[in-house]
């Protein structure tokens, strides 16, 4: 069997697939969210209740799009 090709290796892409889709899924609730218009003063207080969540999600996002190592 190749090196990286075992067991612990298929867990781990499928764990990181699961992370992914499910970071994704928030993303789209937290976008359904989102008033409109981001220009219109009264949505605002939705935008602040948001933005902790936006701020969690985000750090997060390199890790759901990044190519894993090999190595």
């Amino acid at each position: 069997m190749p090196a990286g090709s075992g067991p612990g290796r298929r867990e781990q892409i499928a764990r990181a697939r699961r992370w992914r889709d499910s970071w994704t899924v928030s993303c789209r609730f937290m976008r359904a969210a989102l008033p409109s218009d981001p220009k219109n003063i009264s949505s605002w207080p939705t935008y602040a209740r948001l933005l902790p969540h936006a701020r969690a999600a985000l750090p997060q996002a390199h890790r759901a799009w990044a190519p894993s190592s090999t190595t």
